[in-house]
């Protein structure tokens, strides 16, 4: 192939490579990261997302609240990016200041008790990688509103395609869930014992 047909065909090519990154950049702009229904038009869940992505998850899916999983300084960019798109909107943002990958059993329950609450319908849960304590949030919700086990909800969030199971993290958020459980039954054993005369 002769020199200049060489140089033209790798300009093309770097041209439509170039179009594609730029492409993905701005259609990963607006498109929710980690978006996943939980309970149709009620409850969805996911990553942090980009203002667009946010102001189209708020519009099509009539979103009142967001609830958000992590402890988050009001200085952090994530936080500067998303509040003008909640304080446009009129929503109510709720933070449940949760560190790191994990969640302790006060804050599952507080967050559970805020996914069910019929006032705060549709809501959107998200955590920074909507990976970890979304999941943990989710399994805590179906088991002390929806009266899952804690298997049901493992195998619920363990479909997910971010999900590892075999990982050492999604293990430890296993436990949590496992203990969070155990812990939800003997509340309502507690309970049903308290009720019967």
């Amino acid at each position: 192939m002769a020199p200049h047909k060489r140089r033209t065909l790798t300009a093309l090519g770097a041209g439509v490579a170039l179009l594609a990154v730029l492409g993905w950049i701005l259609w990963d702009d607006r498109v929710p990261r980690r978006l996943a229904v939980v309970v149709p038009n009620q409850v969805y869940r996911g990553a942090w997302q980009s203002p667009k992505a946010l102001r189209h998850l708020i519009t099509s899916h009539h979103i009142r609240t967001i609830m958000t999983l992590t402890a988050i300084s009001v200085d952090d960019p994530k936080y500067v990016a998303q509040k003008p798109v909640v304080d446009a909107t009129g929503l109510t943002w709720v933070i449940v200041p949760m560190r790191g990958s994990t969640a302790t059993p006060a804050q599952l329950e507080e967050a559970a008790d805020l996914i069910a609450d019929p006032a705060r319908r549709p809501v959107f849960f998200h955590c920074v990688g909507g990976h970890h304590r979304s999941n943990l949030v989710q399994m805590a919700y179906r088991i002390r509103h929806e009266g899952w086990d804690a298997d049901q909800a493992w195998e619920e969030v363990r479909a997910f395609p971010w999900t590892r199971p075999e990982a050492d993290a999604d293990q430890r958020d296993r436990a949590l869930i496992n203990a969070f459980a155990a812990t939800q039954r003997a509340k309502a054993r507690l309970v049903a014992g308290r009720a019967t005369p």
